[in-house]
């Protein structure tokens, strides 16, 4: 297929529940538009050439089930903001070029049951810590 997505999809397709648009060859950056369509319970744009940030304006797509963004050309670091998808179900983000650090709010949202985030160029290390910094916390307690 190939192109972009139009800048103006959220306003002219508002009342979709279901957009998966995986494999298309689509390239470009997610057009802030997109998140207009609250509606949506499932997101997919994977296997495409996108580029840019997860928008922060995400956090208006409060009904998303599913958001597949995996293997496409994406970067910079996932918003706070992702915290406001309180149904997501599947979050699959690998196989692009996330950095910084994974929100600690995806750890809390409470539907969530299938994460992919590999590959990626999170800053691990830093995941590590504080994963063993709460091991240790539990091992305190228990030792009480």
């Amino acid at each position: 297929m190939g192109g972009f997505i139009p800048d103006t999809i959220g306003y002219t397709m508002n009342a979709l529940t279901t957009l998966i648009l995986s494999g298309n060859g689509l390239r470009g950056e997610i057009p802030e538009s997109l998140f207009d369509l609250i509606g949506l319970t499932e997101l997919c744009l994977d296997r495409n050439h996108l580029q840019g940030n997860i928008p922060k304006s995400i956090e208006k797509m409060v009904n998303l089930k599913v958001l597949s963004l995996e293997h496409n050309e994406l970067r910079g670091e996932l918003p706070d903001e992702m915290k406001e998808l309180k149904l997501i179900e599947i979050l699959s983000l690998g196989g692009n070029r996330f950095t910084g650090s994974i929100p600690n709010a995806i750890a809390s949202l409470p539907h969530l049951f299938q994460l992919n985030l590999h590959p990626n160029e999170f800053d691990w290390i830093g995941i590590f810590r504080e994963v063993a910094d709460e091991v240790q916390d539990i091992l305190s307690l228990i030792a009480v």
